[in-house]
């Protein structure tokens, strides 16, 4: 069987390992912030199978899950100019994850793992995946209950240190699949960061609302920094409503009719965030405007 073809059932037997645990052990956890427990939703993690040199690394294959948008990608075999480096490391893993970070500038990595290596061997001779699977089941659970254990460990560490604990870097340990960091060192203000960052570490507390609307706040912030580079900066007795801001936004004409919508879109969930239930339609709310931050920004900075 091709080797993608293989990972495309081995994968999902997994998820449903780890599922099934999760929904035993965790359900208000994971009821309350399902972006904590990555392997429940495999559409939020990309894959990658790396064919590595088993003199080096002891196994000839690797599976790499990242944060994405379920992209099950071609095997990628590890070039040789890379090896040199693994001297720098104490574990495969960690080597991987470098190699994996430098290549394809991959940083959400998610798991490492090297269970896939006796089956795309041959080790099993004939044996169908499904048969493979059937017989691996008390080992893929017992691998999903370890991964479940360590990300509800993480989870709790969060929850239970208050927000300002970790609040001036939280974007570096965020659940959000959007990658903050760069957005941060583009527009280089101290108040949008502080504001992202206080949204962040609401986000991952589950405080919707307060994550809302400090990412209403953040999107102000980053307008009227884009604004002052347009040479139109906001005085302090102007208004910072998001309709004004976005209105001169599209009069610099930074932004287009399209563009203006969509953040006016966002200014509404963000208006209506008061009034929703808690859960999902908040966080959705919220991801919304972190998504809209992220376009505006990179449309802006990366011109």
């Amino acid at each position: 069987m091709e080797q993608k073809e293989f990972i495309k059932k081995i994968i999902p037997a997994f998820s449903q390992e780890y599922v099934e645990r999760l929904l035993l052990l965790y359900p208000e956890a994971y009821k309350e912030n399902p972006e904590a427990f990555p392997l429940a939703n495999l559409k939020g993690l990309d894959i990658y199978l790396v064919k590595t040199d088993q003199r080096i690394l002891t196994s000839n294959f690797f599976v790499i899950l990242n944060l994405g948008t379920g992209i099950i990608h071609d095997v990628w075999e590890l070039p040789n100019s890379y090896y040199s480096d693994f001297k720098h490391f104490s574990e495969s893993h960690d080597f991987i994850s470098f190699v994996l970070n430098k290549e394809f500038g991959i940083k959400n990595i998610y798991l490492v793992s090297n269970f896939v290596d006796n089956y795309l061997i041959g080790a099993w001779g004939d044996t169908s995946v499904e048969e493979y699977i059937d017989t691996q089941k008390e080992w893929l659970g017992y691998m999903a209950r370890e991964k479940l254990l360590t990300d509800a460990r993480k989870f709790i560490g969060h929850i239970n240190l208050p927000s300002s604990y970790y609040a001036k870097d939280a974007f570096k340990y965020a659940y959000s699949d959007l990658d903050f960091e760069p957005i941060i060192k583009m527009v280089n203000d101290s108040d949008f960061e502080y504001a992202i960052n206080e949204s962040l570490a609401a986000y991952d507390h589950s405080l919707y609302l307060a994550a809302t609307a400090t990412a209403g706040t953040a999107m102000e912030t980053l307008i009227k920094r884009i604004l002052e580079l347009e040479n139109s900066p906001v005085s302090e007795n102007e208004t910072t409503e998001l309709g004004e801001l976005t209105g001169r936004l599209r009069k610099t004409e930074v932004i287009n009719r399209r563009d203006k919508r969509r953040i006016m879109l966002a200014a509404d969930f963000r208006n209506l965030a008061s009034h929703a239930n808690k859960g999902r339609v908040i966080r959705q709310d919220t991801k919304l405007i972190y998504q809209e931050i992220f376009n505006l920004a990179l449309n802006y900075f990366e011109k």
